[in-house]
């Protein structure tokens, strides 16, 4: 009897053993877990904004506008040449500086100015004390028997000039014929007119010279 006693103790005594050693096994571990934690926010920063400016106010006073100054139109003067008379005598248009000047390119070829010639012959003939007449016969692109034949057949008596080194045809650049220039007493070049005019054409520049100073 006491035997079987003592084997009921150690057993009663195992049992309760293992039971708190599964009890312990069965009991969930705790586990300690970290607090999660917000970023830190960075601090916000208000965006730069740029002072405002005032717009410029207008003036209220409008600038002064002056007229420009008037000025008077810019004289041509005459430039000067070196021609021959018929007996070959050197002539200069400034040889004639304070007198009133009708200068005319002419050819023996030319037909315009062979049209015109005759006026030019009556207008001399009428103003010649009050003007002086330069035929200017374009010798270095004609000839001087051709200009001398037209001068005799015609009876012109108007004073002719032969500009054989083409002296006044470079000094106004002469590349068309008839040309005609007006050149008051002070030698300033008051018309010019290219191509052939009629009578009536010619007195107008006549009296627009005798008109000037």
């Amino acid at each position: 009897m006491k035997t079987v006693k003592s084997l009921l103790c150690v057993l009663l005594i195992v049992v309760l053993l293992c039971g708190c050693t599964t009890m312990a096994q069965t009991q969930p571990a705790t586990t300690q877990t970290k607090p999660t934690t917000l970023p830190t926010a960075a601090p916000t920063t208000q965006p730069t904004v740029a002072p405002t400016t005032q717009p410029t106010t207008p003036p209220t006073t409008l600038p002064v506008v002056t007229e420009p100054p008037v000025t008077e139109p810019q004289v041509q003067a005459a430039p000067d040449f070196t021609v021959y008379d018929a007996e070959g005598n050197e002539v200069k248009l400034s040889d004639f500086l304070g007198q009133k000047v009708i200068v005319n390119f002419w050819a023996s070829w030319c037909f315009p100015c062979l049209a015109e010639l005759p006026h030019f012959n009556k207008k001399a003939q009428e103003y010649g004390d009050q003007i002086q007449f330069l035929m200017i016969n374009v010798t270095f692109s004609d000839e001087r028997a051709a200009a001398d034949a037209v001068l005799t057949q015609r009876g012109y008596t108007f004073p002719v000039f032969y500009d054989s080194e083409a002296s006044a045809g470079r000094a106004y650049q002469v590349s068309s014929i008839p040309a005609t220039y007006v050149i008051d007493a002070e030698g300033n070049i008051l018309k010019e007119v290219i191509g052939g005019m009629t009578e009536k054409q010619l007195q107008q520049l006549i009296d627009l010279l005798l008109a000037s100073e």
